[in-house]
């Protein structure tokens, strides 16, 4: 028998989730465009607005948070809403454990 195995690894991503208290998914989408290293927000973000039960969310997946914070995402995200009369929803959340919760032994 002979066989083969691969060994891959890619840096940390924290999924972090910033809802809206809207309705608007067309504004959600720009703020969304506007978030994301591609749209020429935050570098290291990807973004996305996502229908959720109690509005839209901004779902952001943060490929290094050493060069884009949770805290810079949340500004960002908070400041492109202002600007396009959505008001934030509830308080945001991490979906996983964070690259500093498991660095500090993983959580609970």
């Amino acid at each position: 028998h002979s066989g083969s195995a691969a060994v891959g690894a890619t840096g940390w991503v924290t999924n972090l989730n910033i809802p809206l208290d809207t309705e608007d998914m067309a504004a959600a989408r720009r703020v969304a465009r506007a978030t994301g290293h591609r749209g020429g927000g935050l570098p290291a973000v990807e973004a996305m607005a996502l229908p959720h039960t109690s509005g839209v969310e901004i779902a952001c997946n943060l490929l290094d948070t050493d060069t884009s914070s949770e805290e810079d995402v949340i500004l960002r995200v908070a400041e492109l809403a202002q600007q396009h009369g959505l008001p934030l929803g509830t308080p945001s959340y991490i979906l996983g454990p964070t690259r500093a919760q498991l660095l500090q032994g993983g959580c609970q």
